[in-house]
């Protein structure tokens, strides 16, 4: 049996795709898309009409910060948020490949990071003059980093910002 419905979320395993997949012309308004063949458009309703504005950037550049990811259903008998670390995914000659990790028994060799025009670059305690930094990410992946020989140049698309998911000014990566 098909269901259908609304809903305020979208659920597993639903994943975010570039928005040149979704540009097919709606048929009954061509000046609307509608998705295209395995993919919907969605659009975020406003009351008001207006949409809403994009979140400001407060700063692109931090000297040294760690991450921490925080629970949005906290457990019960936990703390509400775990530490991220840099953990290596994958090595091959010339070029290192990493993701952020909340893996608790992971071992790390960059404990702190820094964002020098809103680019993320994880500092090596093993290797200090190491240039590692960020890469490009989508909706929902973790973000990923490169060090290279030559060094890659690093994606400029982080800043801190208001978390609008807690009440108190705390500084995210968006």
């Amino acid at each position: 049996m098909r269901r259908e419905g609304c809903d305020n979320a979208i659920h597993a395993p639903t994943q975010r795709t570039s928005d040149a997949d979704c540009r097919m012309v709606c048929q009954a308004t061509h000046n609307e898309y509608c998705g295209n063949q395995n993919r919907v458009a969605i659009y975020q309703f406003s009351p008001s009409g207006v949409p809403p504005g994009p979140q400001a950037c407060l700063q692109t550049s931090l000297s040294s910060f760690t991450l921490q990811a925080q629970f949005k259903n906290p457990p019960l008998n936990g703390p509400p948020t775990v530490p991220l670390k840099v953990t290596v995914v994958e090595m091959v000659k010339n070029v290192l490949w990493t993701v952020l990790s909340a893996c608790p028994l992971c071992c790390s060799e960059w404990p702190a990071m820094s964002m020098q025009n809103s680019i993320i670059t994880p500092r090596s305690v093993a290797i200090p003059t190491q240039q590692m930094a960020s890469t490009f990410t989508m909706d929902g992946e973790s973000p990923g980093f490169v060090a290279s020989i030559p060094a890659f140049p690093g994606s400029q698309t982080y800043c801190t910002m208001v978390s609008l998911a807690i009440s108190t000014l705390l500084t995210d990566l968006c």
